[in-house]
């Protein structure tokens, strides 16, 4: 399945579920230029029915300064307030869920790069 069905998936929900998420490889859009990602199109089916996209940039393997991880970025579209709280509550939870996956905590400490 590519991404493309992945999409006509989430929008059609098919299985009836009351959330999805489809991953894929990516990019994440600085000012300055495109960074390598993956992206997160998350789907809450719930009554109104919400969606937001995480990114998780990273530096891949082949590049000259050797393969890391960036912050997560939170988008959605909705007011100031409500997205500083919302992006507050997914980064404490997103780093939670990172911290109880043993090995994925090990690689998100070796290769974290905060500079983004």
């Amino acid at each position: 399945m590519g991404v493309a069905d992945g999409r006509r998936w989430l929008e059609s929900n098919p299985d009836d579920l009351d959330r999805a998420v489809l991953v894929y490889d990516g990019h994440y859009n600085l000012p300055s230029r495109k960074i390598d990602a993956l992206i997160a199109d998350i789907v809450d089916y719930a009554n109104p029915r919400q969606t937001f996209r995480v990114a998780l940039p990273y530096r891949p393997v082949t590049s000259a300064e050797g393969f890391a991880v960036h912050r997560p970025k939170f988008i959605y579209e909705t007011d100031g307030d409500m997205y500083d709280s919302l992006s507050r509550a997914l980064g404490q939870a997103f780093m939670e869920g990172t911290e109880a996956y043993e090995e994925g905590s090990e690689i998100w400490e070796c290769c974290k790069d905060e500079n983004l």
